[in-house]
């Protein structure tokens, strides 16, 4: 069985750092950025999206826990939108080890739970073409793609 703690302010500040270069990674390899840039852009974003931290107005932080288990499982972060009713996956993160368990799946189903009786309608996230295992999940659970973005990189010539 799994649960979602939410996150202690002592959780976040082991989290933060994480999150922070996790998508740095993510910048730099689906968007051909220089790492040190993509961690300044990581950096900024997380800044502006969350000047409070845990504690950013619509932003819920949580622990995922096993039974039985006192370890951390993984961390999931939503943004709700209440005036429209939905919520947004901004980040959700399985142990390596734990991962291709069901943990995943667990947690997706746990937060549809905790959102369906406050009236939320619908639950969004990104996820990059580069990640296969996280979209045959999603989609497994019942996610659509809605939008989809496209890039070509070109090589500039000299004169």
């Amino acid at each position: 069985m799994v649960t979602l703690i939410p996150m202690t302010h002592e959780e976040y500040k082991a989290f933060q750092p994480h999150l922070i270069e996790d998508y740095a990674q993510v910048i730099s390899q689906n968007l051909d950025t220089p790492i040190e840039e993509a961690r300044e852009s990581a950096l900024k974003l997380s800044s502006e999206l969350l000047p409070q931290g845990v504690d950013t107005p619509g932003h819920r932080f949580f622990t995922i826990r096993r039974e039985g288990f006192s370890d951390s499982a993984g961390t999931l972060w939503v943004f709700v939108d209440a005036p429209h009713k939905s919520a947004f996956i901004y980040d959700i993160k399985i142990a390596e080890s734990l991962r291709g368990q069901g943990i995943g799946r667990a947690v997706l189903t746990l937060l549809e739970d905790l959102l369906r009786p406050e009236g939320y309608i619908k639950i969004g996230l990104q996820v990059f073409y580069s990640n296969p295992v996280a979209r045959h999940l999603y989609e497994s659970v019942g996610y659509k793609v809605i939008s989809q973005n496209m890039q070509k990189n070109i090589i500039l010539t000299q004169p």
